[in-house]
């Protein structure tokens, strides 16, 4: 075995923390409104990111279960009602 496996856990770990800083470093440098809330913000990721576990589970979930439906989130709703508008072709 080319590492031992004590070492292991201590690999896992650093491995882990180099993640989360070049996180941290690339969240800082991002364009935008720098102050101490985006620095609450970049901290609290790992609050964050299991909810993407939740996320991928329930939509492999409805993927099996019920393949031929999407779960939307509605944006922007309007009362814009489409049989309305007019079309032109133009040639």
């Amino acid at each position: 075995m080319l590492i031992p496996e004590w070492t292991l856990p201590a690999v896992y770990i650093a491995l882990m923390l180099a993640g989360y800083g070049v996180h941290v470093l690339s969240a800082l440098c991002a364009p935008g409104r720098k102050g101490l809330w985006r620095l609450l913000l970049t901290l609290s990721a790992p609050l964050y990111w299991p909810l993407h576990s939740v996320a991928a589970a329930r939509a492999l979930y409805e993927l099996a279960t019920v393949p031929h439906m999407w779960s939307k989130t509605p944006h922007a709703l309007t009362t814009l009602d489409v049989s309305e508008q007019s079309f032109e072709v133009r040639t």
